[in-house]
């Protein structure tokens, strides 16, 4: 069975981390990128089922990447987290023929996954 290639977009590794961890718990295979041009590449070397893009990276906003993927025809589903969503992006992201709807990231959720895969890890390693 393939597993479905889910791209993390992030600059902040802890983050992406968290993100990889629980979700590779369920069997999906993980690539990751820390700006849109690192994202952009990901994509051209192997195509994605499912994006996960931070909204504010260090070299421009979720919205230009939608805007390349619209551009080059790219057809990949994108979902933007943010802690900054607003209707404005949900707005501005639908002009670009996507829709854009934007989910604050719960990061104390996602630390908590993080803190628990390290316990997990740990207690693995005692007992081993």
């Amino acid at each position: 069975m393939l597993k479905s290639r889910l791209l993390i977009v992030d600059d902040e590794p802890g983050t992406r981390l968290g993100v990889r961890t629980y979700l590779e718990a369920y069997g999906y295979e993980i690539v990751e990128a820390d700006t849109i041009a690192g994202a952009i590449q990901k994509l051209t070397a192997e195509m994605a089922d499912l994006v996960l893009l931070d909204y504010a990276l260090p070299d421009g906003t979720a919205l230009d990447l939608l805007r390349h993927l619209k551009v080059t025809g790219t057809e990949v589903p994108v979902i933007v987290l943010t802690g900054h969503g607003s209707i404005e992006l949900a707005v501005t992201g639908d002009q670009g023929g996507r829709r854009a709807v934007p989910h604050q990231a719960d990061r104390a959720r996602l630390a908590r996954g993080r803190r628990r895969s390290r316990r997990s890890s740990t207690s693995r390693t005692a007992g081993a």
